[in-house]
């Protein structure tokens, strides 16, 4: 699946809103990383080490950064328990069937401490998604299609809150004029 004019936009949008939140001695895990690990080389001279796992990944090593395949939808992280700095899950937890069990495998991989930085569309995107896809097609229709589920806020915090991320340590705010949030929870 090839980027669409408006998804390189997106991605640097997300970034933007991640990179505060990474530390350059950090051990990074891209959950949903893509095909290439983009996030993951992109990121590369900010962290010590970037794993990612991704269905449709092509496994590689490069430099810091280590890509691998793998399911993630209801299956456990391949990693052990307290291994990970910091977790990226960017526009994938719309996608999963078992979205409390793997953020309880997100929190079990990070380390304490760790932080996960997730963003998903909100539900105000759903109807605009899908103009941009299957009307305009500046965004994957694939993508748009493969979305099992659109969030409010409230329903952010309280699926991080259920599997053990701490409301007073999760910050939860809209970006993208609304149509995503963007969620940093500690462990």
């Amino acid at each position: 699946m090839g980027d669409r004019f408006c998804e390189p936009i997106f991605r640097f949008l997300r970034i933007r809103k991640i990179r505060p939140f990474v530390s350059p001695d950090s051990v990074l895990l891209d959950v949903g990383c893509g095909e290439e690990g983009t996030l993951l080389k992109d990121l590369s001279p900010f962290i010590r080490e970037g794993i990612g796992i991704d269905v449709r990944a092509k496994g590689f090593e490069e430099k810091n950064i280590r890509v691998q395949q793998g399911s993630l939808d209801g299956v456990p992280i391949p990693f052990p328990s307290g291994s990970v700095d910091c977790v990226t899950l960017l526009a994938v937890l719309e996608h999963m069937e078992h979205r409390e069990e793997l953020l309880k495998e997100i929190y079990r991989v990070l380390k304490p401490g760790g932080v996960l930085l997730l963003t998903v569309p909100t539900w105000p995107a759903k109807p605009v998604l899908e103009f941009l896809a299957y009307r305009l097609k500046v965004v994957s229709d694939e993508a748009i299609r493969e979305h099992k589920t659109y969030f409010w806020k409230k329903e952010l915090r309280d699926i991080l809150s259920l599997v053990q991320f701490k409301p007073e340590m999760t910050q939860v705010r809209y970006f993208e004029l609304g149509f995503n949030l963007f969620a940093a929870a500690r462990k």
